[in-house]
């Protein structure tokens, strides 16, 4: 009985981190299409992620980056300062449901970075107090209706 428990715990374990390790591969694939559709490179060394695949007109992801790859980041493009009240990324809300009762908890400004091109347009939100980075890709959705600089 004790061996069967053993191979079940081991089995179970190496599903699971075959199922992690297709997860975190997936969430790089991710990362990098994203980077290769805007003009935006986002480093796939990050130390954490949340994503959400709003397939029907965009995706965005949550990172997390130590404060050096954030001071990366402002030297490369320049980002306009936003309150944590008026940010712009159109899928926010999807990847932050609770923003609004958390927003208090940024006492340091936001960052945000936008640009378009090619049928995408895509946004960056940096705290530079958390290291933490929202980037989304935003596309024409099923009906072909895309984001306001999509004929660019």
């Amino acid at each position: 009985m004790k061996l069967i428990n053993v191979i079940f715990i081991s089995l179970t374990v190496v599903m699971a981190g075959c199922l992690t390790s297709d997860i975190d591969k997936k969430n790089k694939e991710l990362v990098m299409w994203m980077s290769e559709k805007s003009d935006f490179i986002i480093d796939t060394t990050y130390l954490k992620i949340e994503v959400f695949r709003g397939d029907e007109w965009g995706k965005i992801v949550k990172l997390q980056y130590t404060p050096l790859e954030i001071e990366r980041m402002f030297l490369v493009k320049t980002f306009k300062t936003v309150s944590p009240d008026s940010i712009s990324l159109f899928m926010f809300s999807d990847i932050e449901p609770t923003w609004s009762v958390r927003q208090k908890d940024y006492s340091a400004e936001l960052y945000e970075y936008s640009d378009c091109g090619s049928g995408f347009l895509w946004n960056c939100l940096v705290s530079s107090e958390t290291s933490e980075v929202w980037f989304e890709i935003v596309y024409a959705d099923h009906s072909g209706d895309g984001p306001e600089c999509f004929d660019k």
